[in-house]
């Protein structure tokens, strides 16, 4: 996920007009054009490093660009940063993720989105699994595809942005991993799909201890985007349709169900369980 853009995801008339806005970046003028074409010769140069996550095709070409607001020294950045961590994190299929996607500590249901359109990935602490966490990159290797499946092929995702829900009922500070946050800071860098705002919900009495651990770790921008707020308020910004149940709304979500989706999905159109690299 990046962090290039300017929106701090505030109020709703100023995020909802910056979100407006953005719609420009769907729009491949004969400028951007060239850029592609510019883009695309660089990945083909020996020089150029790749992942197998993103080999360098057209459509991941644009969708890093395009990601980097249409900036070509930005996209070339983050393509480097991203072959680099894919190089550390290995494959992210859904055969190396389905276990950490399964305890539903990170939950992303297509559709899902706030009153701006903003797609929102919900996150449980409660439902850390201590063992899975501990390993290296785990929870990082389920971002990455999650947040691939929610972006290829679909611009208007890149174009108004994500938020994150953070939701800290039931939690603790042993559901933190440094670790993780480190790896997670380092995929937002380079990633081309832009948080536009954080939320925390169920805040408990350690909240400051987290946030004092988070300035560390993240970036300024990040952190300014980061909204301690209630349910009350969450429920605000939501149609209730698309908030989870434990927050007060009406959208129900099982792992196990995505995770089946998932796999009659890669078998209808012939990528088998593993998928991804």
């Amino acid at each position: 996920m990046g962090d290039d853009s300017s929106d701090d995801g505030g109020g709703a008339a100023a995020a909802g007009g910056a979100a407006g806005a953005d719609e420009d970046m769907l729009t491949v003028t004969p400028e951007r054009a060239a850029m592609l074409d510019e883009f695309q010769r660089w990945l083909q140069l020996d020089t150029t490093k790749c992942s197998q996550y993103f080999p360098p095709t057209p459509p991941h070409a644009e969708l890093f660009v395009r990601g980097s607001k249409w900036r070509l020294e930005k996209a070339k950045k983050k393509w480097e940063l991203f072959a680099e961590l894919h190089d550390e994190l290995g494959p992210c299929g859904l055969d190396d993720v389905e276990a950490t996607i399964a305890t539903g500590a990170q939950q992303v249901v297509p559709g899902a989105v706030d009153r701006l359109g903003r797609q929102v990935l919900f996150i449980i602490a409660e439902n850390v699994d201590h063992d899975l966490d501990a390993l290296p990159y785990n929870r990082v290797r389920a971002s990455v595809y999650v947040m691939k499946k929610l972006c290829v092929g679909n611009p208007q995702i890149q174009a108004v942005g994500m938020i994150g829900v953070l939701d800290l009922q039931n939690s603790s500070m042993m559901n933190f991993n440094n670790q993780a946050q480190k790896d997670g800071a380092r995929l937002n860098a380079a990633f081309p799909l832009r948080l536009r705002q954080f939320n925390i919900v169920n805040a408990p009495w350690w909240i400051n201890l987290l946030m004092k651990a988070a300035s560390v770790i993240l970036p300024q921008k990040m952190l300014d985007r980061v909204n301690i707020t209630t349910v009350e308020e969450l429920n605000q910004r939501f149609d209730r349709r698309h908030l989870l149940k434990r927050l007060g709304g009406e959208l129900e979500y099982d792992p196990k169900v995505f995770i089946a989706n998932e796999r009659a999905a890669a078998g209808s159109s012939g990528g088998g369980g593993g998928g991804g690299g």
